[in-house]
């Protein structure tokens, strides 16, 4: 078999994004190092032995190539991937308006929000409501999970 370095790189690739390098069939087992360059530049954006790079708004127009060097006591071999497409921005987030609500005083109103992100969306989030509420909202670690809000009306 051959020894192969791959980069795990799915179009469009954007800032908030993650890629991968895998590398194997190596004679003597050696530890594996990863690299990240941006081809472009020449940098080696990240080195370590996870082999995967979170691409962030600073990469954005980076032409990433991954190299998996291979280290054991008959010495360092390494070998590179083709870069991938250029890293573009983050996806932009698009808020749809709500229409509103009316609650009479003193009473609970339910408001059920559902994300849908695009690919490469992550993150947290949380409901806010213009005032005069008091909210107690529970929040959703998943990006397309829905979470609720109750708003009290004061």
């Amino acid at each position: 078999m051959l020894t192969y370095v791959a980069l795990d790189a799915r179009p469009p690739l954007a800032a908030g994004s993650t890629v991968r390098c895998t590398s194997g069939h190596w004679d003597g087992s050696p530890s594996i190092t990863y690299e990240f360059v941006d081809t472009r530049t020449k940098e080696v954006l990240q080195r370590d032995a996870r082999g995967s790079l979170l691409l962030t708004s600073r990469l954005a127009g980076a032409t990433i190539a991954c190299r998996a060097i291979a280290t054991n006591a008959g010495g360092t071999a390494r070998i590179e991937t083709n870069s991938a497409a250029g890293v573009g921005a983050a996806p932009k987030l698009e808020i749809e308006r709500v229409p509103a609500l009316t609650v009479h005083r003193g009473r609970l109103a339910q408001i059920r929000v559902w994300l849908d992100p695009g690919s490469g969306v992550t993150g947290k989030y949380g409901v806010c409501l213009t005032p005069p509420v008091r909210i107690g909202a529970r929040r959703s670690r998943h990006s397309a999970s829905p979470g609720t809000a109750a708003a009290e009306l004061r």
